[in-house]
C-alpha cells in the first residue's frame, strides 16, 4: 500500500484532520454536557464514531460497521 496524491483534492495532514474531527464532536459534546442522560450518551458514542471515519486520517471501510452497529442500538 502506497501514499496516494490526490489531482484535485488537497492533502490533509494528521493536524488538520485532528481538527476536524474536534470541530465536528463539538455541538455533541457540548449537548451531552448540558443534559447528561443514558440516551443521550449512547448517541454520543455512536456521532463520535461517525466522526472519527468521516474526518479521520487513516480510517478503514470496516470502520463503518462500528457506526452502523451502534445506530441500531438505542
Amino acid at each position: 500500500v502506497g501514499i496516494s496524491r490526490f489531482a484535485v483534492l488537497p492533502q490533509a495532514g494528521p493536524r488538520a484532520t485532528l481538527i476536524g474531527v474536534v470541530l465536528a464532536l463539538l455541538p455533541c459534546l457540548v449537548a451531552l454536557w448540558r443534559d447528561p442522560r443514558p440516551a443521550g450518551f449512547a448517541r454520543a458514542v455512536g456521532y463520535s464514531f461517525l466522526c472519527g471515519f468521516m474526518f479521520g486520517y487513516h480510517v478503514h471501510e470496516k470502520a463503518v460497521l462500528v457506526v452502523s452497529c451502534c445506530m441500531q442500538a438505542r
